[in-house]
């Protein structure tokens, strides 16, 4: 018996306990409901709270058979995968044989995975305006350096350097700074989680199906969150150096701006 459903119970190894079919408790006062009596042999333990709490287990073709006739009886054929990615081929070829009804985990775990895409889509936008608003900071960062190098920005220019050549020193700086922040965050997104791949680090508490945590690294996501980024540190050196442009030299020396 199941160690939750045995806690539950008060059973131990080696009591005995009746079990009766449900439809049994449906009956008419005064007629005897089917039922068995069982001998508990051990309590059993599989780390899944859902399984531990309702499930007895038994030999097939021994125990319980006065209640193999009764209309609560479901039969049927569990397969089990090595790889779950393949679910949905032999779903497939299970629906073109014409066996059904089927459910495959992801049916059966439908709450848990939708709870999950839903964490998931969160997490994303919460990432992606946390790269947002780093962007800003780097376009602050270069506002700022533009309004101090403006002096700077006018001798250049009264030296002949083109709008283009300015434009591309702080282009330069900011995507320095972008690509160190990227870089430093991908490094550090990587420790930490094939730190997390270590088993027993981290466990979950006992109301998840698996109380270990479970972590895969998926390249696509580090690409994608690579050119995101990229891709608002271009746009926000680009602003600042856009700017440094509209100085002209006699304005930039003398301290104003258009």
């Amino acid at each position: 018996v199941g160690d939750g459903l045995a806690r539950s119970l008060a059973l131990f190894d080696g009591d005995e306990a009746q079990v009766i079919a449900p439809e049994s408790l449906l009956l008419p006062e005064g007629e005897l409901p089917i039922y068995e009596k069982v001998r508990i042999h051990s309590r059993v333990t599989t780390d899944i709270p859902d399984v531990d709490a309702h499930t007895l287990f038994f030999e097939h073709g021994r125990g319980l058979k006065k209640l193999s006739d009764t209309a609560s009886v479901e039969a049927g054929v569990e397969i089990r995968l090595e790889d779950p990615s393949l679910t949905d081929h032999v779903m497939a070829k299970l629906k073109k044989m014409g066996v059904g009804p089927a459910e495959d985990w992801k049916m059966r775990n439908s709450i848990l995975l939708y709870s999950l895409k839903t964490e998931r889509r969160l997490m994303s936008t919460f990432l992606a305006l946390t790269i947002v608003v780093s962007a800003f900071s780097i376009v602050g960062v270069l506002m700022v350096l533009v309004a101090e190098k403006r002096a700077d920005i006018g001798i250049l220019k009264s030296m002949g350097a083109q709008d283009e050549q300015v434009r591309s020193i702080f282009m330069k700086a900011g995507l320095a700074l972008g690509w160190r922040g990227i870089l430093g965050g991908v490094i550090g997104g990587l420790l930490i989680v094939g730190a997390l791949k270590y088993p027993n680090l981290i466990k979950l508490p006992d109301i998840y199906l698996d109380t270990s945590l479970p972590v895969v690294l998926n390249p696509w996501v580090i690409t994608g969150i690579v050119i995101f980024g990229l891709l608002l540190v271009i746009l926000g050196a680009w602003i600042p150096s856009r700017q440094a442009t509209r100085y002209s030299p006699l304005d930039a020396l003398k301290g104003r701006t258009n």
